[in-house]
């Protein structure tokens, strides 16, 4: 939610992160706060506040606009709160009850409608921005699922992919359903980094609410790392969402060119936390927040 008077955006006391409008509240997905929608802006009192972004609402809404005798559905995590929920939905959409229907992720796979013909994603390149190793990946899978939802009987299909950069090599892969094309380019970023499958990753998550206190520990630990061939310590940089829960995380990355389990057991036995700062160790990790 932004004020288009100063700018103010509405963000998480307790989080890095922005506020995200769901009905008539606010509500942060990363601590779960939640807070009525203000019917005015804090900070110069405008009234001018504007829901930013492609949510499904905003979807719905200019597609009724453009379609108004469409019967539009949605799917997203303020409509379907149960799998009763979820199957009312597939049930309108099997019997054509449903012409368009807009949702979330949770419409991309293990769905069958023999009447769908067309798949529309907007900003299908979203999830290469989350600097996660995986990225390409998880996007690759996400947009090939929903991409078979069209044409799955008689009537064929159809799959509109709208992106910032049409120019990725995965979308070329897409666009010609090759999956080994991208298996190869992915392997060849994967092995110039050292990464999986080419290298093994453990993770280290410091936190605390003192962040000078967390700062200082990721620096005594970076300065206690081993030194050895085929290991390497990055870091510590502030994760990419710095703060949640009023507790600031810095994030440390062991790659090695095998397993280091014990060189990690007894690397942090060398090293004593302050009590007020947690460590969390993630072996293969599988998030990079």
């Amino acid at each position: 939610l932004i004020c288009r008077g100063c700018g103010h955006r509405f963000n998480s006391a307790a989080c890095d992160a922005a506020m995200v409008v769901h009905g008539p509240r606010l509500q942060c997905h990363h601590c779960g706060m939640q807070e009525h929608v203000p019917e005015t802006c804090p900070e110069c009192e405008s009234e001018k506040l504007h829901p930013f972004g492609p949510g499904t609402r905003k979807v719905m809404q200019e597609v009724k606009h453009l379609f108004p005798d469409a019967r539009v559905d949605v799917a997203d995590r303020d409509s379907v709160q149960s799998d009763k929920d979820m199957g009312a939905i597939v049930t309108r959409m099997e019997k054509g009850g449903i012409d368009i229907l807009v949702g979330t992720q949770m419409i991309a796979k293990g769905h069958h409608f023999p009447a769908l013909t067309l798949v529309g994603v907007l900003d299908a390149d979203m999830g290469l921005a989350h600097g996660d190793m995986r990225a390409a990946e998880r996007t690759f899978q996400l947009l090939t699922q929903v991409a078979g939802r069209a044409g799955r009987a008689e009537k064929a299909g159809e799959v509109v992919l709208q992106t910032h950069t049409p120019e990725h090599p995965l979308f070329a892969a897409l666009k010609a359903y090759d999956r080994d094309a991208f298996y190869h380019l992915e392997l060849k970023s994967r092995k110039g980094g050292k990464l999986p499958p080419f290298g093994r990753l453990i993770s280290f998550i410091l936190s605390g609410e003192n962040e000078g206190e967390v700062v200082q520990a990721a620096q005594t630990l970076v300065q206690q790392a081993p030194h050895q061939d085929g290991v390497d310590v990055l870091g510590p940089a502030p994760a990419p969402i710095t703060r949640i829960r009023d507790k600031y995380r810095y994030r440390l990355l062991l790659r090695s060119d095998a397993p280091a389990h014990k060189l990690v057991k007894d690397w942090l036995e060398q090293v004593a936390l302050p009590k007020k700062v947690r460590g969390d160790i993630d072996v293969d990790p599988q998030s990079f927040y």
